[in-house]
């Protein structure tokens, strides 16, 4: 007689405590990390497409170079906690600027705050955060809202309950608002890397491409450090 095949179990639903657990993992895992990305999209100051490079130590510190399809050096952004500068070799400009999102908006035309753009490219939620949220159930999973103190911007996530996954993010605020949603669903193991993820406001939108991140130890403080070619000017949004 055969034996009766056992039926297939489904992952069950976590609770909001493990939800928290888990992004809380995730953001420990990949706070250094480094990726490759193909950055492309349309703004007020036209279509961009660029092959990338990003060495990261969330919160506050990252580096970021941008490369044409021809493999020419279009930008380099590099942020050091309240340090930022860019370098554009097109123009033989260094510019630096208190607020990292000016010298985003600048190069790109997309003003997202680096640390939106941060934890967004690893799928999680600053820890900083998570003690202030608003979680409730809905039909697939979770919503969850936060309105961090001294900032005028609200983050809104969506997260799939089966299995648990990070869907989407909604930022409004001031005169930001735009989603961030994940092709396909980022889930909440440790280790699972975007594929691809879709900023998209009213004025401009923008796609992000991994093609490979690991994370990183021991990262030298010169890497968030950028260099002051010859003959090239300095000029301050401040």
């Amino acid at each position: 007689a055969r034996r009766p095949v056992p039926p297939m179990e489904k992952p069950g639903d976590i609770s909001t405590t493990e939800l928290i657990s888990r992004l809380q993992a995730r953001s420990a895992f990949w706070q250094a990390h480094q990726a490759k990305l193909e950055i492309k999209g349309e703004s007020p100051k036209g279509k961009f497409r660029f092959q990338s490079l990003i060495v990261a130590q969330l919160p506050d510190r990252v580096r970021l170079e941008a490369y044409t399809t021809w493999g020419q050096t279009a930008g380099v952004l590099v942020i050091d906690g309240e340090d930022s500068s860019l370098y554009i070799p097109s123009e033989k400009v260094i510019y630096s600027a208190s607020r990292a999102e000016d010298l985003v908006r600048y190069f790109l035309g997309v003003p997202i705050p680096i640390e939106v753009f941060g934890y967004s490219l690893i799928a999680s939620v600053p820890p900083d955060q998570l003690d202030a949220w608003q979680i409730e159930r809905d039909s697939s999973g979770w919503q969850a809202t936060v309105q961090p103190p001294n900032q005028s911007l609200r983050f809104s996530w969506q997260f799939l309950s089966r299995p648990a996954a990070m869907q989407s993010l909604a930022v409004r605020g001031g005169q930001s608002e735009y989603t961030v949603s994940y092709e396909p669903a980022v889930t909440l193991d440790m280790q699972t890397v975007p594929k691809k993820i879709n900023f998209v406001a009213a004025q401009w939108q923008m796609e992000v491409s991994v093609s490979q991140m690991r994370t990183t130890r021991g990262l030298q403080p010169a890497v968030f450090t950028l260099p002051f070619p010859q003959g090239v000017r300095k000029v301050s949004f401040d």
